[in-house]
């Protein structure tokens, strides 16, 4: 059971479920958080604010932690949860309601157990910004955004008697008046905050400025929010700036919404579905029949007939009870591609590219593309192909070319590690969990993962054949992405057999490791099974040529 575990935790976390995430679009995460019932200056709307943003931003794409009504530390154990999902993400979403305020520079949000008796308590009782926004800066996704509609007046003047007029809580013999001493200015409203390359942060008024919980369900601000976020095609821009006219034109003027943007890209809540204008012609034109880009044949690899021990003996390292050494013997040559399919030459046969690391570029595997789906690349392929076709290899002929004529756990000897993800003799052959990094657009969060072999903060796939090769000539048979085989996921029989295939099953075999993978799983005899209608960001696949 604790190997079992083990592999559960270094195989499978590292990489995110494409069941969960729509790999045609970015995967968002938020923190929405409404606080309304403070003891003594509760508030009408936060609670119904929080509930509906959330509804609208899972509409949006977005996995949501909703927070209700949170003391502090609830509110920081959503923050650790928001962490979790942040690391797996690319666009990550903070929205508090509820009281807040300034002190010192640094803006706050107050938890419905907070207790102000003077200034100095606000650090202790308060959760600063900062709590929330170091996070989302330590993931440095390509999108963060912040909206805090919690800009209210003098919040807490240190007494225990609060008005609730407003989210801003104030003195309850001030009322109206605006602050006249240096120590009440210094916490009106919420101090600016400079928003980091890639960030996007909204007030509901300017900074230093107060505005109003509204009256009907929902926050005037967030009233406004709610309309616009839900129209397509909308830039984030645009979508607060037709908020904020709003706004100004409901207080005549006394609001004013405000953000401070510094995103390199363009952002959207929702995008339709554009498709492409109809082209009319003459009905006497002749119309050209559109066809894909020529597909260019890879390069494969010649494997004569043998026999080998499959599986891996007691005693390997970080060996797996499903990997029981029999031995079998294939008795055909057949030819495998030196290299797994790319991402151009997927779009060849299919016209779009699915893979999550696109802007690893053309020539790096084709990832999140299903058992299934690879069939349908084989099936058009083998209709446009004269005089050959195309399959996936079975398990025990992908395992024999992976060993190239060797016994060891890998193709260049047993190899040791000297960490978590550090394994130095696995960077001659291999993309794996420790030297994996990226610079690319688009490259997955792995800054936190232990004793890397090279620093990096995004991780993800390569270009293909920049590895040294096994000795008949196969590139990345080890790490960049876990590659799919024909077989059904089965256990292993000590029989010794000719020719194996794998059980009908809906569970395939999937074989190699890959980029986010450590030495344990990046060995010859390593296998795992997925549904056929998987689809993750390390698993793409290699082609046998029939001839």
């Amino acid at each position: 059971m604790r190997i079992s575990l083990i592999f559960f935790i270094l195989f499978f976390l590292p990489f995110v479920n494409a069941s969960e995430v729509d790999p045609h679009k970015e995967y968002r995460v938020a923190l929405v958080i409404g606080n309304s019932a403070y003891p003594d200056a509760p508030l009408k709307n936060p609670i119904n604010d929080a509930k509906k943003i959330a509804a609208s931003l899972r509409k949006a794409g977005f996995q949501v932690i909703l927070g209700r009504n949170l003391d502090r530390e609830s509110i920081l154990a959503k923050a650790e949860e928001f962490k979790t999902l942040l690391e797996k993400a690319d666009t990550g979403l903070f929205y508090f309601a509820g009281h807040g305020l300034q002190y010192k520079g640094d803006n706050f949000l107050v938890p419905i157990d907070a207790r102000f008796y003077e200034s100095d308590d606000i650090p202790h009782e308060a959760l600063s910004t900062n709590t929330i926004l170091d996070k989302m800066d330590e993931v440095a996704n390509a999108v963060n955004i912040v909206i805090l509609d919690a800009c209210r007046n003098n919040p807490f003047s240190f007494s225990t008697a609060l008005d609730g007029e407003n989210r801003g809580l104030k003195r309850k013999d001030q009322k109206n008046k605006t602050p006249k001493t240096a120590k009440e200015k210094n916490i009106t409203g919420l101090a600016r905050i400079n928003a980091p390359a890639g960030s996007f942060v909204a007030y509901a008024t300017a900074p230093g400025q107060v505005a109003e919980d509204g009256q009907g369900d929902n926050g005037m601000y967030t009233q406004y929010l709610l309309q616009y976020i839900k129209q397509p095609d909308l830039p984030i821009e645009q979508v607060f700036k037709k908020v904020r006219i709003n706004v100004v034109r409901d207080t005549r003027g006394k609001q004013v919404p405000w953000e401070n943007s510094a995103l390199l890209g363009d952002f959207y809540f929702i995008q339709s579905k554009i498709s492409k204008p109809k082209i009319v012609r003459p009905k006497t034109q002749q119309i050209a029949q559109i066809k894909p880009e020529p597909w260019t044949d890879p390069e494969f690899a010649k494997i004569k007939a043998g026999c080998f021990i499959m599986g891996s003996p007691f005693g390997e390292e970080a060996r797996q009870n499903n990997e029981l050494d029999h031995e079998i013997c294939l008795s055909q040559d057949f030819l495998i591609g030196k290299y797994e399919v790319t991402q151009a030459q997927w779009k060849a046969i299919m016209g779009k590219n699915p893979a999550y690391f696109k802007g690893c570029g053309k020539d790096c595997p084709v990832e999140q593309v299903s058992w299934n789906e690879v069939q349908r690349f084989i099936q058009q392929l083998n209709q446009q192909s004269t005089g050959v076709k195309y399959r996936l290899p079975t398990e025990a002929e992908w395992e024999y070319a992976a060993r190239s004529g060797t016994q060891t756990s890998t193709y260049i000897g047993d190899l040791e590690k000297e960490g978590a993800n550090n394994a130095p003799e696995l960077d001659r052959i291999a993309w794996y969990s420790g030297n994996a990094g990226v610079e690319y657009k688009g490259g997955k969060y792995c800054e936190d993962w232990e004793d890397k072999q090279y620093d990096a903060i995004r991780c993800g796939t390569h270009p293909v054949g920049k590895k040294e090769p096994n000795a008949w000539g196969l590139y990345d048979i080890l790490g960049n992405v876990l590659e799919w085989t024909a077989d059904g996921y089965g256990a292993y029989s000590s029989r010794i057999k000719r020719d194996p295939k794998g059980k009908k099953s809906r569970f395939k075999v999937v074989r190699g490791g890959d980029w986010s993978s450590a030495l344990e799983f990046n060995r010859a005899a390593s296998r795992a099974k997925f549904k056929a209608t998987t689809r993750l960001n390390n698993l793409g696949f290699r082609l046998v040529k029939i001839q």
